[in-house]
C-alpha cells in the first residue's frame, strides 16, 4: 500500500467514524426536545433563534443542523450535481462545524472539564491547521 492509498483509506475511515459520532451527537442534541427544562420545541430544531431559553446558543446549533442536513443531502446527490456546486455546498461543513463549536461553547456546561476543553479546542485547532494547509497547497488554478 502506498502512502497516498494509506492516507485515502485513513481519511475514509476517519470520515465514516466522524459521521457516526456526529449522528450520535445530533440525536442526543435533538433529544433536548424530550427535556422539559430546556423548553425546546420541534420548530426550534428547524428554525433558528426562536427558543425562549438560550436563544443564541440553540439558534447556532439549529443553523449548524440545517447546514449539516444540506451537506448530507448534497453528498447523496453528488453524482447528479455539477462538481463546483457540490464542492461549494460540501464545504459548508466547515461553517457547520464553526456554528456547532460556537453552540457548544455558548450553551455547553462541560467546558470546565479539562479533558472536554482539550478535545474541543484541539479539534478546532486541528481543523483550522488542516484547512489552512489545504488552501496553501492546492494546485494553481484550482478552485
Amino acid at each position: 500500500m502506498t502512502t497516498d492509498q494509506f492516507v485515502w483509506v485513513l481519511a475514509r475511515v476517519c470520515g465514516l467514524a466522524s459521521y457516526a459520532s456526529l449522528a450520535i451527537a445530533l440525536l442526543t442534541g435533538i433529544a433536548l426536545l424530550l427535556d422539559h427544562t430546556a423548553r425546546v420545541t420541534p420548530i426550534d430544531v428547524i428554525v433558528p433563534f426562536l427558543a425562549p431559553y438560550g436563544t443564541l446558543a440553540i439558534g447556532l446549533g439549529t443553523l449548524s443542523l440545517d447546514i449539516l442536513v444540506l451537506v448530507t443531502v448534497t453528498a447523496w446527490m453528488k453524482r447528479r450535481m455539477k462538481l463546483p456546486a457540490w464542492q461549494w455546498l460540501h464545504r459548508l461543513a466547515y461553517v457547520a462545524f464553526a456554528l456547532m463549536f460556537a453552540h457548544a461553547l455558548l450553551g455547553g456546561t462541560d467546558f470546565s472539564d479539562p479533558l472536554v476543553s482539550a478535545i474541543t479546542w484541539g479539534t478546532a485547532a486541528g481543523l483550522i491547521t488542516l484547512a489552512v494547509f489545504r488552501l496553501r497547497t492546492r494546485p494553481a488554478g484550482a478552485k
